[in-house]
């Protein structure tokens, strides 16, 4: 195939997982299902609308939530299409949840919807919290986890902070303003004085568009009019200053270091370029991520200017909160079988923010594929097998994230443009011409020989006190002691998969609970203390298991509720709770957790070594166990 056309997916998005302890996280982002989609700034209103009022405003301020519940509505409903509102985020530094509550915002609108979490957030600014966010995201019917994993990536916070930036290049203070062709409204105003500035520019759109402006260039035009601060034009109908934060060029930061990864490529794996190229790149990817999709502009350009010098092999890495990734991977695949890979992948990047079998199969046509076949291989166990060959790949190569991309075996995360990552290909290119010059006729191989492999499990061996704490299995080969807590999403997420391990190490391993509630969460402390309440009457693991039903309420009329439904003594459980009976044993465990470095939860300990791995099912965490720690 042309290489121009075999342009492959590479550098960024984002892995997620259990929490801290069993995967390392990073946000990610897969399409929105409607609505705002990307790192944009959110617009309600007609896309025909002739005036846009950009909105400056902090999600705590009183005076921004007046504005943007009452005033603007007016407005808009006064002018129904004519008028839209553009959202720009100014977080008060006075304002403790401001940030975490634009993050929020942001997070929700990845999702497409903005615009509601803006209302629930304006609605409640008095009463703002990490719970509130978690609440209004399954209120809204978001996926709560990507939700916290969007509002944790650091560039959405780049994303807010060039908002800031903007408004502050403006020598604008406070908070809400409202800009209109470059003309500033202060502070919470009646739609009437609204009304006074739109009235006049309505007028003057309207003869703009008589007089030949473009519809697009319309907002440009009429600000330059009126003559505003210049960076007005340039940080906010322009969004330069969103962009620049976006785009900014990082070249230390595309090379984490100089370690080299011991990455096999084995001759199975799809690849362009010859096996004894100087430079060979292995990418770790997964199809539903639109950030690898759009990084492929470099891979093009790294193709097309070094040629056969460049050997790019692709790895199957889906997320796990992307859920048609392993479809569209085995489709590749599939198509693989009859010669069509590159092309299918091309195909299915392109589509990447809308996949379903029903697209899978359009593209499969496309291609002109054997139906037949091409269902057929679409079920083989063996494309399984491949992906799960390669996700223990990039386990061992360091990789949290889709794409990973090894040069040489040197690891660049995010879709870092080309020119970022020309110096390195050329440095690795010197590499592999001399080694090549030197006798040695396929350099990757020498090169990653002796590369670092990751270790998903910790070398160092703690002590840690598990007596008197809940546990169950009665193995004593293999102890696995969880610090966890109850308003904790990761920690139910990983309680099957503890449960399985059970299972695969039945009569050899035994489970330790330890308590770890974090400040953040306000009904974690009780709720560690109705479980070992539980446990003074023997139903620790059956109040666990009831407390981590999915939206278990954990206030103490529920907590008493859930006791007796397990038949416990209620009087007695109920006043242990009131005279915080068992109190000190859970700040005991949490001082415990503490002196061990435990940060965040769930974090898992095997044998006392912590386990660091990005294994997801309980089978791939049973081999990292057996081969780490039990020596197998």
């Amino acid at each position: 195939m042309n290489k121009q056309t075999a342009i492959l997916a590479i550098v960024l998005a984002v892995f997620a997982g259990f929490a801290v302890g069993l995967l390392t996280q990073f946000p990610a982002r897969g399409p929105a299902p409607s609505g705002q989609v990307g790192l944009e700034h959110p617009v309600k209103g007609s896309k025909s609308a002739l005036i846009t009022i950009y909105e400056i405003s902090d999600f705590e301020c009183p005076y921004c939530g007046k504005a943007a519940l009452e005033n603007l509505p007016a407005v808009q409903k006064m002018y129904g299409d004519k008028v839209a509102v553009q959202f720009h985020h100014n977080p008060l530094g006075f304002h403790k949840q401001a940030l975490p509550a634009s993050k929020a915002s942001v997070a929700a609108g990845l999702q497409g919807r903005f615009w509601e979490m803006h209302d629930l957030l304006f609605r409640n600014r008095k009463t703002l919290g990490p719970d509130k966010y978690v609440a209004f995201a399954q209120q809204l019917g978001l996926d709560v986890d990507r939700f916290q994993w969007d509002m944790n990536d650091p560039r959405v916070e780049q994303f807010i902070k060039a908002d800031m930036a903007a408004v502050a290049g403006l020598g604008l203070k406070g908070t809400p303003m409202f800009i209109i062709n470059g003309k500033v409204i202060q502070g919470a105003q009646p739609p009437e004085k609204f009304k006074e500035i739109i009235d006049e520019e309505l007028k003057k759109a309207e003869e703009a568009l008589a007089g030949g402006t473009p519809r697009d260039q319309l907002t440009e035009v009429l600000s330059k009019a009126n003559a505003p601060d210049g960076r007005f034009i340039k940080y906010f109908v322009q969004g330069a200053a969103t962009k620049q934060a976006l785009e900014k060029k990082k070249v230390d930061s595309a090379v984490a270091d100089e370690v080299v990864w011991k990455v096999p490529v084995d001759k199975t794996d799809d690849a362009i370029g010859p096996a004894d190229a100087p430079l060979t790149i292995v990418v770790f990817s997964d199809f539903e991520c639109p950030f690898s999709a759009r990084a492929t502009a470099a891979q093009q350009q790294i193709l097309e200017e070094f040629g056969d010098e460049v050997r790019l092999v692709f790895k199957h890495f889906p997320l796990p909160f992307h859920k048609n990734a392993v479809m569209a991977s085995k489709a590749v695949m599939a198509a693989g079988k009859q010669g069509r890979f590159w092309e299918m992948h091309d195909l299915v990047f392109e589509n990447s923010k809308g996949l379903t079998e029903a697209t899978i199969q359009t593209l499969a046509g496309k291609l002109k594929l054997d139906p037949e076949q091409f269902q057929k291989d679409l079920q083989s166990e063996a494309f399984q097998n491949v992906i799960d060959a390669h996700m223990e790949q990039g386990g061992e190569a360091g990789v949290r994230s889709t794409p990973n991309t090894f040069f040489n075996g040197r690891m660049v995360k995010g879709a870092q443009p080309f020119d970022t990552l020309r110096p390195l290909v050329l440095e690795e290119l010197a590499k592999g011409r001399l080694m090549k010059k030197n006798g040695v006729p396929a350099p990757y191989e020498k090169m990653v020989a002796d590369g670092r492999v990751f270790s998903p499990i910790s070398d160092v061996v703690l002590d840690i006190k598990t007596e008197g704490s809940p546990s169950k299995g009665d193995g004593n080969e293999l102890e696995i002691v969880i610090f966890s807590e109850f308003q904790c999403p990761y920690c139910r997420r990983v309680k099957p998969t503890l449960d399985n391990l059970l299972k695969l190490f039945k009569g050899r391993a035994r489970l330790v609970f330890k308590h770890f509630p974090l400040g953040r969460h306000d009904k974690a402390h009780l709720a560690a203390q109705a479980t070992m309440a539980a446990n003074a009457q023997g139903k620790f693991w059956e109040m666990h298991d009831r407390l981590f039903q999915k939206n278990a309420p954990l206030s103490k009329e529920a907590l008493t509720g859930y006791a007796q439904e397990l038949g416990l003594d209620v009087e007695r459980f109920s006043q242990e709770l009131d005279h915080g009976v068992w109190k000190q044993a859970v700040d005991n465990d949490l001082a415990e957790g503490k002196r061990l470095g435990v940060r965040g939860t769930p974090t898992i300990f095997f044998n006392g070594r912590k386990y660091m791995g990005a294994s997801r099912t309980p089978g791939a965490i049973a081999k990292d166990i057996d081969k780490h720690v039990l020596g197998r």
